[in-house]
């Protein structure tokens, strides 16, 4: 995203609201468009009797516009797509055509909408899901690795400093950085990722540093010796002040101890 300034200009809402999507088609009057999917969750939604059963919920966070206007007339949902024995998951904006073109502040409040869609199949028809574009263009995650959820860690020597939030008076930007041990060694290091998240709850920002495990991770056999392994995360907080009154970063140097952003300038 660029800097936010307050110039306004005529620009496509279609545009604004997505991050340089990967399609478009015309769906029911609508103009559709592949989208991010961020915030990933999959969880088991149903026990079968018969073992080849089997049915999940996706569900997420779809970013729909770079302010209130820009999202205006925009919807997000989850689709699936069937191609040869895989199923495709993947997030798209649904935009009225009639929204398309008018006049908007290039400010940046980013407006989001949550996702879900049931996946249903049968193993002997279907032997995998992969739900695309999660977090960023073309990271691609197979359903069963999703299952194994992300969980928040705590995060130290942590630093926020002021950036250009742009012309507008009301908006602002912040530059966090923090240090997060991935794993006790290398061994258990290997295969994890961290990074931030960012998730609003009503007028709050809230940030957190995210483990992800693979599925090899989490069953290898690692030796029990220390030699922390540790990883910088990098992350910018932008939004107008007037909507989000408060910004908390969450698990600064133990679990719980949640801090307003303010403190760690």
């Amino acid at each position: 995203m660029k800097t936010s300034f307050l110039a306004t200009s005529m620009f496509f809402a279609l545009t604004a609201t997505s991050p340089a999507a990967l399609a478009t088609t015309n769906v029911r009057g609508t103009v559709t468009q592949d989208t991010i999917l961020n915030d990933l969750n999959v969880k088991s939604i149903e026990e079968s009797a018969i073992p080849e059963l089997r049915a999940y919920e996706v569900a997420g966070r779809v970013m729909i516009g770079g302010n209130r206007c820009g999202a205006k007339g925009v919807q997000a949902q989850l689709i699936q797509e069937v191609e040869g024995e895989t199923i495709h998951v993947h997030a798209v904006l649904l935009v009225d055509p009639g929204q398309r073109a008018r006049i908007c502040t290039r400010e940046f409040d980013p407006q989001f909408a949550d996702v879900r869609l049931e996946v249903r199949y049968d193993m002997g028809d279907i032997n995998q899901v992969i739900i695309k574009d999660v977090d960023e263009r073309g990271r691609d995650v197979n359903l069963e690795d999703a299952l194994i959820n992300a969980v928040e860690t705590e995060v130290s020597q942590v630093l926020a400093e002021v950036t250009n939030g742009g012309i507008n008076p009301d908006a602002f930007a912040y530059t966090l950085t923090a240090t997060v041990m991935v794993g006790s060694n290398s061994c258990h290091a290997a295969g994890v990722n961290v990074d931030f998240k960012q998730r609003r709850v009503g007028d709050v920002l809230e940030v957190a540093a995210v483990r992800t495990s693979s599925r090899d991770a989490l069953q290898r056999v690692c030796p029990a010796v220390y030699m922390p392994v540790f990883k910088t995360v990098k992350t910018t907080v932008r939004g107008l002040a007037s909507t989000t009154p408060k910004i908390i970063v969450k698990h600064v140097d133990e679990m719980e101890n949640n801090v307003e952003i303010g403190s760690l300038l």
